[in-house]
């Protein structure tokens, strides 16, 4: 394959030739790398279960509060959960996947993952509330700003966000800063997701701060820092 270097803004010639290189050969590094993702794609959902289990149990008494206290909301709540999980999922595939030439998704699906990932979870939260009332637990145990879900969201992302960069490690040769904030609003979706079983709050503006600011967070987060750890 042959490439132009001689033309505004193209990378150098010996950046092609070593894309190329990689690509056209099968290597131990990109063996490595796609067992690394395989085992991200199992360990994230598992360690997401773990916390919203736990912060469950430490805060409320019982595991997953957000889909038991309030009955009457449950269709709507699990239409909710099955829509965001669905796109959790896709948007983690999506962001980690290497493809077939070893560069990964194209730019305007990573585009599409960052764009919209935290968008759509605010419009699917925030107009109307998935929990139909407030209950007594969640009037006294229930920041009106969240705190308790930025910290459960916090961690989350934290989690998803280092396994992300550690299975893309020194193995993404272009797009760099556009994969990180892919990822980023990958771990930011894991981040939702968990708080949608976690918190059984109404509150207009909790669910602002304490659940749609941290996946923004998230994106963003992983524009600034994930290129240092992905680039060869």
């Amino acid at each position: 394959m042959k490439y132009r270097s001689d033309e505004p803004g193209l990378p150098p010639a010996e950046l092609y030739e070593r894309i190329a290189a990689a690509t056209d050969s099968p290597s131990p590094v990109g063996s490595r790398t796609s067992k690394r993702i395989s085992f991200v794609l199992v360990a994230v959902p598992l360690a997401s279960a773990l916390v919203v289990a736990t912060a469950s149990y430490l805060t409320f008494g019982q595991p997953a509060a957000g889909v038991k206290l309030d009955i009457r909301s449950l269709g709507r709540l699990w239409f909710a959960l099955g829509l965001f999980g669905a796109m959790t999922l896709a948007a983690t595939y999506l962001a980690l996947a290497q493809g077939r030439d070893g560069l990964g998704a194209m730019a305007a699906v990573l585009i599409a993952i960052a764009c919209l990932i935290a968008p759509l979870y605010t419009i699917l939260i925030a107009p109307e509330p998935l929990h139909a009332s407030r209950t007594a637990l969640e009037a006294t145990q229930i920041s009106p700003w969240g705190a308790r879900c930025l910290v459960v969201a916090s961690i989350v992302i934290a989690v998803a966000l280092t396994a992300f960069l550690f299975a893309l490690r020194r193995a993404v040769p272009v797009s760099v800063r556009l994969r990180g904030a892919a990822l980023g609003a990958a771990a930011g979706a894991w981040a939702g997701l968990t708080l949608l079983f976690f918190c059984p709050a109404a509150e207009r503006m909790h669910l602002l701060v304490g659940h749609s600011l941290p996946v923004f967070a998230a994106t963003l987060l992983g524009a600034l820092i994930a290129p240092a750890a992905l680039r060869p």
